[in-house]
């Protein structure tokens, strides 16, 4: 996963969490206005409309029962101030009335059927209460007291339940609560995990990384080019760290590469100073031993000793022609060389070292192709330098096979070279290529690593294998010498043509 979709998939989760708490805290309070604040308001208003219309019926039979104490107790017509009383108790609880009936909110907590009831009881006292104050007939006023006390029960019963619906409504006010307060807690919860998600990936998909980078920067820029980061995952960061990675090793290896050329260009201009300085004695050798073997009879003693000298110095002189070769960039001359007769040819020169030691060298050949394109001068000594190495770890009876085979399909071919000495520690593997290593009390650590560099310059690969590879149980070290039959193949025979033509 990317670091921006890391970040996208992070900001939409705090996003996720902003908008639940937005929400939780909309639909907290619509749950308290719709199921709280508006019943009490409602139930407010219906006690006070209910308690106002039980006033005034108060008052209109407080007025009927004051008709009652006339003359000697008997009733008596009432008078004009107790008419008009009753009018004005009557036109303010015919409003209280309208009041109600406007809204339909108040009508329902009261109840349709029992607010039926108090309108049609309130309109038959107040026309009884109304006729009385007219007509000054007892029955009327007996009928307008009954009716007020009738209503006033009834008023105060329904009162009395609409103030146990609102009991019921605190406690279910008491859940809702709990409700919203459990629902808040969560979302806070969920917020606060989202935060310290946040936090927690920051670090790392941010924060360790830079720091490993800037410490990598850090170990580099001090010199230590072998330090290596550990990339996680597959983003940006981990990408960044890889190449960080092989920027180390490319400056690693090219200053390798630089101080190996340092110091071949010193050994080389050494060895040029040495041929230098050792052919001149070496021409005067020659020439002195040609003119004195001149003046030797044929067939004697002294003048074939004159002529070995003469064959020796001629020996060295190549050798010293191959040393100062040595030490210039390496040409590659690929010619058709026939594969057989190159190995067997190498492996003669190697025979008198293999019987002193009472080595054998045996041959054989698995499907090798008959012909191959190489630079034979060079590619001698890395087979000759692999041999030796052979010869020298076989212990006394035992034989060195060297095994010619061929890959039809990939148009390549191998030459193994197996022993049954100690083999290779495990620890040195890596080490056995590398220039001036050896484990050999007078060895020069030259010959493995100059054979890799030349059979790497025709495209192939030296390989080291375990013994176990070549189907055996005994010890020892197989070293596998894979090459392209045609340096074409690896754009060599190009390089060689150029190399060729520039000399």
């Amino acid at each position: 996963m990317s670091l921006q979709l890391k970040f996208l998939l992070l900001i939409g989760t705090l996003l996720l969490a902003v908008v639940g708490s937005v929400a939780a805290a909309w639909w907290s309070l619509r749950l308290v206005h719709s199921e709280v604040a508006t019943p009490f308001r409602s139930v407010t208003q219906t006690l006070g409309e209910l308690g106002r219309i039980d006033a005034r019926v108060g008052d209109v039979a407080a007025v009927l029962d004051h008709g009652a104490n006339g003359p000697s107790g008997a009733a008596r017509a009432p008078t004009a101030e107790e008419a008009r009383a009753i009018a004005e108790a009557a036109q303010r609880a015919r409003a209280h009335v309208s009041n109600l009936e406007r809204d339909d909110r108040l009508r329902q907590r009261i109840g349709l059927s029992t607010w039926g009831a108090i309108r049609s009881r309130l309109n038959a006292a107040l026309v009884d209460a109304s006729d009385w104050a007219a007509s000054g007939e007892e029955r009327s006023r007996l009928a307008a007291l009954r009716e007020c006390r009738d209503l006033r029960e009834l008023i105060e019963n329904t009162e009395a339940r609409i103030i146990d619906d609102a009991g019921r409504a605190l406690e279910y006010s008491d859940q809702v609560r709990s409700t919203l307060a459990w629902w808040l807690g969560s979302v806070f919860l969920a917020s606060a995990l989202a935060g310290t998600l946040a936090v927690i990936f920051l670090r790392r998909w941010v924060q360790r990384p830079v720091g490993q980078l800037r410490e990598a920067a850090a170990r580099i820029a001090s010199g230590d080019f072998t330090y290596r980061l550990a990339p996680e995952g597959a983003d940006e960061m981990s990408r960044l760290m890889g190449e960080v990675n092989h920027m180390a090793g490319m400056v690693d290896r090219l200053q390798r590469e630089a101080v190996e050329r340092e110091r071949l260009a010193a050994v080389g201009q050494m060895v040029r100073r040495i041929v230098h300085n050792v052919r001149n004695p070496l021409a005067g050798i020659r020439g002195l031993a040609e003119v004195t073997r001149l003046d030797m009879p044929a067939g004697t003693e002294g003048r074939e000793n004159l002529t070995l000298i003469v064959n020796t110095v001629d020996s060295f002189e190549k050798w010293l022609n191959d040393l100062l070769e040595s030490t210039r960039p390496l040409e590659l001359r690929p010619r058709p060389v026939p594969l057989s007769a190159w190995v067997q040819g190498v492996v003669q020169t190697h025979l008198p070292a293999a019987r002193s030691k009472g080595v054998s060298i045996e041959i054989s050949a698995e499907r090798a192709p008959e012909s191959v394109e190489i630079d034979a001068r060079h590619l001698d000594h890395a087979l000759a330098a692999v041999l030796a190495n052979a010869i020298d770890a076989a212990p006394g009876g035992s034989a060195v096979r060297v095994v010619i085979a061929g890959a039809a399909p990939e148009r390549r071919f191998e030459v193994r070279i197996e022993d049954e000495g100690p083999g290779v520690p495990a620890e040195l593997r890596e080490r056995i290529f590398e220039p001036h290593f050896t484990t050999k009390a007078h060895g020069t650590g030259i010959g493995l690593a100059i054979a890799q560099q030349i059979v790497k310059a025709h495209g192939g690969l030296i390989t080291l294998d375990e013994a176990s590879k070549n189907g055996s149980e005994s010890h020892g070290a197989v070293f596998r010498i894979r090459l392209p039959v045609s340096p074409a193949q690896t754009g060599t025979k190009l390089v060689a043509e150029n190399d060729h033509h520039g000399g």
